[in-house]
């Protein structure tokens, strides 16, 4: 016969969902901290799309206004960062529900 289903292997990975959901959704009402100032809001290599192919050419602070170190290629976190502009503007409700 067939195994039966009765929903509770959802059970755990639904109440860590949840969990994770109350624990995080304070951090929603917060602005930016740290670097997101020069990596989202003060960059505009990430305020619209069609730079896309920079953040594969150049390194991860190559649009910031920041001269910092230099050698750190993250084009994916980059492009994240510029589809969130995209959907949110510079609002960082939309940043930190991603």
């Amino acid at each position: 016969m067939g195994k039966r289903v009765d929903g509770g292997e959802f059970l755990i990975p639904l109440a860590a969902a949840i969990l994770a959901l109350v624990v995080y959704s304070n951090s929603l009402k917060n602005g930016f901290v740290w670097d997101d100032n020069e990596l989202i809001v003060d960059n505009p290599a990430v305020h619209s799309l069609s730079g896309i192919s920079s953040f594969f050419s150049g390194h991860f602070w190559s649009g910031s206004a920041q001269p910092v170190a230099r050698g750190y290629y993250r084009p994916l976190i980059s492009l994240t960062y510029a589809i969130d502009y995209a959907f949110w503007g510079p609002n960082p409700f939309g940043f930190h529900l991603m």
